[in-house]
């Protein structure tokens, strides 16, 4: 028990507190102090005492029953998105959000629910008609690829990603699968295209519905395909390129230009450019043609010169986007810039419009890829390949350029499956007798004379 004491020396008055089991020696001024010194340490001890008994307890139960920290996915990820699709992330893509961490975020999470293999639950939810219709479309099924499979005897599959895998392809009717598999079929929505400045697109509703440049995505705002998207897949000396005048180059360097470029071509291949065609050049775009109820088979609607050029069947039925005025008829692109629309006049249109084409009189060049050999390569011996060192798919660019260019030893000759990831013994090279555009090739099918 402490009680004060008054005591006073002849040199100081100071009243001290005291202990009676505290010697108390009074010898001096040095004694004083520390007898000051023993009990002020004595009494912060106490202090200590009660705080630690009365405040510590009552600290630790307001830490118990704080909520722990949480973050939205919008904490991590700066994300803007267009106003139709301004919802919680995990409504799309899983997870869980709030979360205390990123590990708990992530939980099941979905990276591409656009994927076919996802967008049931990603995208249908919201869009059931239109997922249903896309899995009939040809920019899913790819259906041409049954005509050689059939021609080479191979059996009916239900889908693309439904035909046999073979590690070692003994017969011409598997050698044809694989070669569907790893070399063909690279341009769908279950790949994500070549790793290419241009070429690298999303998957599923995300390939055409989500911009990208330089083979990253530029936001996650939805929006209507535009040209860059439809090029990521319609490059090459396929429909889509001529539109914009891309002829790729023959696959020899002999045949390429004698400057290659600084940057490495945006497709893969270097590309003459000539005339694109006259819609191009007026400013319209893919879609103002090709419209979304063709592209995902939602209606029955396709494109086609007579529709917008006809005037019988603009008498009968106007599409989208055409309007009649002064007695003519407008244009109206998805941009909202009006066009006067020619319609047919000349005589020859009711001579031959029902037997002869439109690109047959109309076409200023065509894609002329004579002589076409697929090659594939089992073996290491790779010299006598040198003049196909390009050949627009990525990895056999860097494998073929490691070996003529830098003189790497490249490893066994394998090249992946783009549907699994898979890699497997051999690769595919492609190789054209010649690549031509000046003479336009007809012929008549099913009594009709077209551009082939």
């Amino acid at each position: 028990m402490l009680r004060f004491v008054k005591k006073y020396s002849a040199k100081t008055d100071r009243a001290i507190l005291s202990s009676p089991s505290l010697p108390v020696s009074i010898n001096g001024i040095g004694g004083w102090r520390r007898i000051e010194e023993r009990l002020n340490s004595l009494l912060y001890r106490y202090i200590f005492l009660i705080l630690f008994i009365f405040i510590v307890p009552i600290a630790l139960t307001s830490c118990q029953s704080a909520p722990p920290p949480t973050k939205t996915c919008q904490a991590c990820h700066a994300i803007i998105f267009d106003k139709n699709h301004s919802l919680a992330c995990h409504l799309c893509h899983g997870g869980v959000s709030p979360a205390a961490d990123e590990r708990a975020a992530h939980q099941e999470m979905i990276a591409r629910p656009a994927a076919p293999g996802h967008w049931r639950e990603g995208c249908g939810g919201c869009h059931e008609k239109e997922v249903s219709a896309v899995q009939q479309s040809s920019h899913l099924t790819l259906d041409g690829y049954q005509r050689l499979r059939h021609r080479y005897g191979g059996k009916p599959v239900s889908g693309i990603d439904h035909i046999p895998i073979y590690s070692e392809p003994k017969t011409t009717a598997e050698l044809a699968d694989d070669l569907l598999r790893r070399r063909c079929l690279r341009c769908h929505l279950f790949y994500a295209g070549e790793d290419y400045a241009a070429s690298k697109h999303g998957l599923g509703c995300a390939a055409c519905h989500m911009r990208r440049q330089n083979g990253k995505m530029t936001s996650h705002q939805f929006a209507a395909p535009s040209d860059q998207e439809c090029l990521a897949c319609h490059y090459g000396n396929r429909v889509g390129a001529d539109y914009y005048g891309l002829f790729q180059h023959d696959l020899p360097p002999d045949y390429a230009t004698p400057f290659p470029p600084a940057a490495e071509p945006a497709f893969g291949i270097e590309s003459h450019q000539l005339i694109p065609d006259i819609h191009q050049r007026r400013g319209l775009a893919c879609i103002d043609c090709h419209r979304g109820g063709e592209l995902m088979a939602t209606d029955d609607g396709k494109a086609s010169c007579a529709v917008c050029h006809d005037p019988a069947l603009l008498a009968t039925r106007l599409p989208t986007g055409v309007s009649k005025k002064d007695g003519g008829f407008l244009f109206t692109s998805h941009d909202g810039a009006v066009h006067p629309l020619p319609t047919l006049r000349h005589p020859a249109h009711e001579q031959y419009g029902k037997s002869v084409s439109c690109q047959v009189c109309h076409a200023q060049w065509a894609f002329d890829d004579d002589g076409l050999y697929a090659i594939r390569i089992d073996h290491d011996d790779w010299q006598e390949w040198r003049p196909l060192m390009r050949q627009g798919i990525t990895e056999l660019d860097h494998l073929l350029q490691d070996v003529f260019l830098s003189g790497k030893n490249p490893g066994p000759a394998v090249m992946s499956d783009p549907f699994t990831g898979e890699r497997r013994p051999g690769f595919w090279l492609l190789a054209y007798g010649q690549r031509r555009w000046e003479n336009i090739r007809t012929a008549r099918i099913a009594g009709k004379l077209v551009v082939v």
